[in-house]
C-alpha cells in the first residue's frame, strides 16, 4: 500500500561490484552493469520489459523545483522522449531535459522523479502530462500505482529483448 511505503530515497547510478556476501565469486560483472537502490520501476506500454525508472528524491530536490525552491516543476515525473542516446549516460544532457527540469536517464532506461509513489501516480494522470505522455509515446504501466512491491535484493531490470533483437542487444551492450 503506497501511503505505508517508508520513506525512500534513491541513489544511483552506481558501477555493479562483486558483493562478497553472495557467494558468486565465479561471476564475471560487465563494466556497463550499474546499481540503483530504493527506485521504482515501470514498463513501457509498447515493451514487455522495464524500462521507466522512478527516482525518489525529497521534496526540494532539483528535478522537482526547476532548480528553485520556490517553483513547482510539474513535469518531473515525464520521462523523456526516445531515444536516448545522447552522450554522457545518466549525466549526459537530452534534448528533452530543459523542457521536463530533470535528467532523462540512458539508453533503454528512462528517468522520471518524484518523492513517494503517490507523487508520481498524481503527477503522471495531470493532463499536461498526459499530453506529453501521448507526444512522445512514453506511457507507462502502470498508469496509476496503488500498490508497491518492495525488493530488499537485487533485481535485474531489461534483459529482455524486444522484436527488433539486434537493436535491443546493441542498446545493451552500448549502453554505456
Amino acid at each position: 500500500d503506497t501511503p505505508t511505503l517508508p520513506l525512500l530515497h534513491s541513489s544511483g547510478p552506481h558501477p555493479f561490484l562483486h558483493d562478497s556476501h553472495t557467494n558468486n565469486s565465479h561471476l564475471q560483472i560487465p563494466p556497463t552493469l550499474h546499481q540503483f537502490l530504493n527506485v521504482c520501476l515501470t514498463q513501457h506500454y509498447l515493451s514487455p520489459t522495464l524500462r521507466g525508472l522512478v527516482y525518489l528524491v525529497p521534496p526540494n530536490h532539483t528535478s522537482l523545483t526547476n532548480g528553485n525552491n520556490n517553483d513547482d516543476n510539474p513535469r518531473h515525473c515525464i520521462p523523456c522522449s526516445a531515444p536516448l542516446n545522447h552522450p554522457g549516460g545518466w549525466n549526459g544532457t537530452h534534448k528533452n531535459e530543459a523542457e521536463v527540469g530533470h535528467k532523462c536517464g540512458y539508453v533503454g532506461i528512462h528517468a522520471m522523479f518524484a518523492t513517494d509513489i503517490s507523487d508520481w501516480s498524481e503527477c503522471i494522470n495531470r493532463e499536461e502530462s498526459q499530453s506529453k505522455l501521448k507526444a512522445w509515446a512514453q506511457f507507462q504501466i502502470p498508469a496509476r500505482a496503488e500498490v508497491v512491491k518492495f525488493y530488499e535484493g537485487v533485481r535485474v531490470m531489461n534483459l529482455a529483448f524486444d522484436s527488433n533483437i539486434g537493436h535491443d542487444m546493441w542498446d545493451h551492450l552500448l549502453t554505456y
